[in-house]
């Protein structure tokens, strides 16, 4: 590794562990000033205040790293630029591999990284249920049960009941509703779930139907368990785990998009940081002389923020099975990459 590779490497991983740390300290700020009143109320909840935010600190790195590597890159070639270093650089006859080759090789340990942030230390600080465990109650659940998903707007642990439940059921292809299920309360019995408040609406050759019950016995097998947190993270387990996990599912005839859509994601979240670090040094490269720092840089927020709006906008059509999940997972990739090359290609 010569002079000029290390100068390039240490610079960058310099800004990059600098943005992330101001990025970061950003965000606990910010929760920070939305907690206050709890902060303030007592030594207790400042301590709980102060945990949460300690265990927060791996999703919020998972968050920003991408965002951190545009911003880190966009810095570093500015500063270049500034300096007239760049146009030294390329008078000595250092191509735009050359330039971008040390980011790279600084990624390659960021990646790592970033992965066992992401499947390790994550489920280490944060285990499947850990808060719900504690809370006496718990808010907006979602449970799988049979051909349909069922809503929980309140969980009260304490006394075992349940309040605001919605039932969606589908039938023939996926987002196809036929039945509707709302239930004021439940709460366990010996022999399964006693519901009351029950408002059931049902579709039927192209009509709906309403039918009320005012209380309903059922088994234990028609209300999936909420009492116990869901035990399965697909976001923050291991790549071969999430595997073995949604093949076992698949074979057992379950849905599992989410979890393929999870797993290819793995991939594609590591190779962003590489998109991300192309298409900062070709955002600057279109001025170098200039150095505008304020423009290249709400531009290059800008490319950062639409990347983050892609990246939800696909996830949410793989979720939903609109997509498949390979193409959920990438396109975001491949769409800014192809942005950054064109961008490449005009700057060199």
């Amino acid at each position: 590794m010569n002079i000029l590779t290390r100068y390039l490497a240490a610079t960058f991983l310099r800004n990059l562990v600098s943005t992330l740390f101001v990025l970061i300290s950003l965000v606990l700020l910010a929760n920070l000033f939305a907690a206050i009143e709890e902060v303030l109320s007592g030594w207790r909840e400042l301590l709980a205040f102060l945990e949460r935010m300690a265990r927060s600190i791996p999703g919020v790195v998972e968050m920003l790293l991408p965002m951190a590597v545009l911003i880190a890159a966009m810095f570093t070639f500015i500063g270049f630029a500034r300096n007239s270093e760049l146009i030294a650089m390329k008078t000595a006859g250092s191509g735009p591999w050359r330039l971008t080759a040390p980011l790279l090789v600084v990624l390659v340990p960021v990646a790592v990284a970033g992965y066992y942030n992401q499947n390790y230390l994550y489920a280490q600080l944060n285990p499947p249920g850990r808060e719900n465990q504690q809370a006496a109650q718990a808010r907006h659940q979602w449970r799988s049960v049979a051909d349909g998903v069922v809503y929980f707007d309140r969980v009260d642990r304490r006394r075992r009941i349940v309040f605001g439940v919605r039932g969606f059921r589908w039938g023939g292809t996926p987002f196809r509703i036929q039945e509707i299920q709302q239930i004021r309360r439940g709460r366990p019995t010996a022999e399964g779930w006693r519901l009351s408040g029950i408002t059931v609406r049902r579709q039927s050759g192209g009509q709906w139907t309403l039918e009320r019950e005012s209380a309903r016995e059922v088994s234990d097998t028609e209300v999936p368990g909420v009492f116990e947190p869901a035990d399965f993270d697909p976001r923050h387990v291991p790549f071969w785990e999430l595997y073995q996990e949604f093949r076992r599912r698949e074979m057992n005839g379950e849905r599992v998009a989410v979890y393929k859509l999870e797993w290819y994601q793995k991939p594609a979240a590591l190779f962003a940081l590489v998109v991300m670090a192309l298409l900062g040094v070709a955002l600057v490269q279109s001025s170098p002389r200039r150095g505008r720092l304020g423009l290249e840089t709400s531009i290059t927020l800008l490319m950062g923020v639409m990347f983050w709006l892609a990246m939800q906008i696909f996830f949410m059509l793989g979720k939903g099975e609109f997509v498949p999940p390979i193409a959920a997972a990438w396109m975001p990739n491949l769409i800014f990459l192809g942005i950054g090359y064109v961008l490449y290609r005009r700057s060199f």
